[in-house]
């Protein structure tokens, strides 16, 4: 599920608390965070998909970057059933890629062609209950769920609201979701 942030007081009150407010706010530095999407990350077993590599802020863009992932494992996160992986360093390279909204209003990727090298990929193993911070030009991804195990997550995704937003996210500048931190 996605939004579930402004959908459901369960979700909201996790996403609003003071944890994460002092997180984003004293730690990642961000003067007006504001949660522009959150999601259940479902990995079923032996049918969970995988997740290709990308950069959060192809989905997220603003103008300077500021978006900021936080996953948090909601069971125990292994190699065996689909854990992130990420490419250390990766943050350093700028974005690679958006995924935006054309004139006629089609969603597309820029350039189309481009491949993340995933040179030097590790697992991201994470225990239950641990929060993984993801800069949003990381390069991440997600392997299937091949185990016997389910691997359940929730993400969330924070921008700078002094940045300037892209007119042209897939999002659109619908921000009916977004909620100030």
């Amino acid at each position: 599920g996605h939004a579930l942030h402004a959908l459901d007081p369960t979700f909201r009150r996790l996403c609003t608390s003071a944890r994460v407010s002092a997180l984003v706010h004293e730690d990642l530095g961000m003067r007006e965070p504001s949660l522009v999407q959150s999601m259940y990350i479902f990995k079923q077993p032996q049918v969970g998909g995988e997740v290709l590599p990308h950069q959060d802020c192809s989905f997220l863009h603003t103008v300077p970057s500021s978006v900021v992932g936080l996953w948090i494992a909601l069971e125990d996160a292994k190699i065996g059933n689909g854990c992130l992986y990420a490419v250390p360093g990766s943050h350093k390279i700028g974005l690679k890629k958006r995924f935006s909204l054309s004139p006629e209003r089609k969603i597309q990727f820029e350039p189309k062609e481009y491949e993340y090298d995933t040179t030097g990929v590790v697992p991201l193993e994470a225990k239950k209950g641990t929060l993984v911070l993801l800069h949003g030009h990381l390069v991440h991804m997600s392997s299937d769920n091949l185990s016997g195990e389910s691997r359940h997550a929730f993400a969330m995704h924070v921008i700078d609201r002094t940045c300037k937003w892209a007119p042209d996210n897939w999002m659109g500048t619908n921000d009916r979701a977004w909620m100030p931190l």
